[in-house]
C-alpha cells in the first residue's frame, strides 16, 4: 500500500497536469529516487557517484538543483535554508519537473514519447525516464535493485509492472484536503504532522544551491 508522502506526490503530478497513469509512472521513479523519504523529497543528499549535492523529490543538481532552489524561494516555499514539507512544495516541484521535460530540448525525447502519451505504458515510460530525463544508471546491472524498487512503488499505486497503464486506479487514498486537482487548485499547506514524520526539520541546503 502506498505511503502518505507517496500519494502526495501522485497529487502534485496530476495538479501539474499529468494523466493518473503518467503521474503513477514518475510517481514511482521519485520512489527509486529516494524512498520517499522527507529528507529526500524535502532536503539535500549527496550523490555517491559524483559527490554533487542533490536538492529534492528528483536529486536535482548543480545549475538545475540551483534553477530549482530559486523557483522554490520565489514561492516562500525555502526557510531556514531548507524546503517547506508542504504539499505545496511537491506541486511546485512536480510542475518543475514537468516544465523542464516540456521546454529543455536536452529532454525532447521525454516530451515526445512520455508528455504527449497520457496512456504511456509502463515499461516504455520507466525507460524514456530513466535514460533521458532522469538519467540513473537505468542500463547498469549493478544498479538492477533501482528497477526492482521502482516497480514495487508502481505496484504501491495499482500497477502492473508488464502490462499496459491500468486506467481503472483512481487515487480515492488521497486526504481530503488534496482531492482530485482542478483548473487553478491551489493546494492548501499541509500541516506538518500529516505530511512528515513527526518533528522533521528540513535539511540545510549547501552554499552552491543558494545562487551565491
Amino acid at each position: 500500500m502506498a505511503s502518505l508522502l507517496q500519494k502526495q506526490v501522485y497529487q502534485a503530478y496530476l495538479n501539474a497536469g499529468l494523466s493518473p497513469n503518467q503521474a503513477r509512472i514518475i510517481t514511482a521513479e521519485v520512489g527509486r529516487e529516494g524512498s520517499f523519504s522527507p529528507k529526500n523529497l524535502f532536503g539535500v543528499h549527496i550523490d555517491p557517484k559524483n559527490g554533487a549535492a542533490n536538492l529534492g523529490m528528483l536529486s536535482w543538481q548543480g545549475n538545475r538543483g540551483q534553477a530549482l532552489y530559486q523557483d522554490l524561494k520565489s514561492k516562500g516555499l525555502i526557510k531556514g535554508n531548507g524546503i517547506l514539507p508542504t504539499q505545496e512544495a511537491l506541486n511546485s516541484m512536480a510542475h518543475f519537473s514537468v516544465n523542464e521535460m516540456r521546454n529543455n530540448k536536452a529532454y525532447s525525447k521525454t516530451a515526445q514519447t512520455f508528455l504527449n502519451n497520457p496512456d504511456i505504458d509502463y515499461q516504455t515510460g520507466a525507460a524514456v525516464l530513466g535514460r533521458d530525463y532522469i538519467r540513473w544508471r537505468y542500463d547498469d546491472p549493478v544498479y538492477k535493485s533501482g528497477h526492482v524498487n521502482r516497480d514495487k512503488f508502481y505496484q504501491a499505486m495499482g500497477g502492473v509492472v508488464g502490462q499496459q497503464s491500468q486506467q481503472e486506479y483512481k487515487p480515492e487514498y488521497v486526504p481530503q484536503n488534496l482531492l482530485q486537482a482542478k483548473s487553478g487548485y491551489k493546494a492548501e499547506y499541509v500541516p506538518k504532522d500529516n505530511l512528515t514524520q513527526e518533528g522533521y526539520q528540513p535539511e540545510y541546503v549547501p552554499q552552491q544551491l543558494l545562487g551565491g
